[in-house]
């Protein structure tokens, strides 16, 4: 639905479920593709790690059920009718049998994959995978989604990898498989992604002085959604005008919405109304820059960005 208020044309990309919500999303953002990226709809490191692989190549993230392919994105892949698909992840979350339906709709040899063993080798896989990288490095914890979320608008723009920390949740250094691939891919900058608890500053040292370092973060995921989207901003990279508005409490419906904000040049923020602190985004980028907006979306039905909220994202933009 579209609707404007207050000079701004708000539109809600919804369906009835993550997949019905993805092909919306897709729909409205891209009219065709030459290379689509290809994603469990069930988990989101490898999504949002092929941030900025799906904007080397101008491409959509599509979302699958693991054992068959599902029906919204086969019909996004009709109607985008590319000629190569790239899967992220290993056959545990997309599985061969997901491949081989692809290959029936694009033809043979069509589908490439990019997976390691695990998420942080995945990552290393999609950084293997792509071309023609920007000088910039962007590292994020990879056992919680808001703050890759937040910055994969950033990452598909740029066409700048996504490397995550940890062999598991309290580790938040990087593995030396990640090290020697960042030491070989000729960056100059390196963006920490979230504060030392989820982006340790060992790795600061993992990596040497060699590297231009900027830590992104706030106290909580809202707040480190409002200095990744300043951040972006000010780099003269993506604008507040047509921001994409998720929630910060789950992901399905913002890992398309990555990849579509990015496409659209736009920043993605974290909004949610279960107390005063989750409305920050509002309270501070919406509100501060609302003569700025021409257009903006909101992802996914009312179960996840309440009518409540939308009203208070709508009065925000009041100027």
């Amino acid at each position: 639905s579209t609707y404007p208020v207050f000079d701004v044309l708000w539109t809600r990309l919804a369906g009835a479920d993550r997949f019905d919500t993805m092909e919306c999303i897709v729909e409205e953002g891209f009219d065709s593709a030459d290379t689509v990226i290809i994603a469990t709809g069930f988990n989101y490191p490898d999504a949002l790690a092929a941030s900025g692989l799906a904007g080397g190549y101008n491409a959509p993230i599509l979302l699958t059920d693991g054992t068959d392919l599902s029906p919204q994105a086969g019909a996004a892949l009709l109607y985008l009718n590319p000629s190569h698909a790239i899967i992220v992840g290993g056959e545990d979350v997309v599985s061969s049998d997901v491949a081989l339906q692809i290959e029936g709709l694009l033809g043979k040899d069509s589908v490439t994959r990019a997976s390691g063993t695990n998420r942080v080798e995945t990552a290393i896989a999609i950084f293997n995978e792509g071309e023609a990288w920007s000088a910039t490095a962007i590292i994020a914890t990879g056992y919680g989604f808001a703050d890759a979320l937040s910055i994969s608008p950033f990452a598909y723009a740029t066409k700048t990898p996504i490397f995550l920390t940890g062999s598991d949740m309290s580790d938040t250094a990087l593995s030396q498989e990640t090290i020697d691939a960042i030491l070989s891919g000729g960056f100059t900058s390196v963006i920490l992604v979230g504060g030392e608890d989820v982006v340790s500053e060992e790795v600061k040292t993992q990596l040497g002085s060699g590297y231009a370092y900027e830590r992104l973060s706030g106290i909580d995921r809202y707040q480190t959604s409002a200095a990744i989207a300043d951040f972006a901003v000010n780099s003269g990279v993506l604008s507040y005008d047509g921001l994409g508005v998720a929630t910060g409490a789950n992901f399905p419906d913002a890992l398309a919405g990555g990849a579509f904000c990015g496409e659209k040049g736009s920043v993605l923020l974290l909004a949610d109304d279960f107390n005063d602190e989750c409305r920050y985004c509002i309270d501070t980028c919406i509100t501060d820059n609302a003569t700025s907006l021409k257009k903006g979306y909101l992802f996914g039905g009312d179960d996840v960005v309440t009518l409540e909220l939308e009203a208070k994202i709508m009065t925000a933009c009041r100027y």
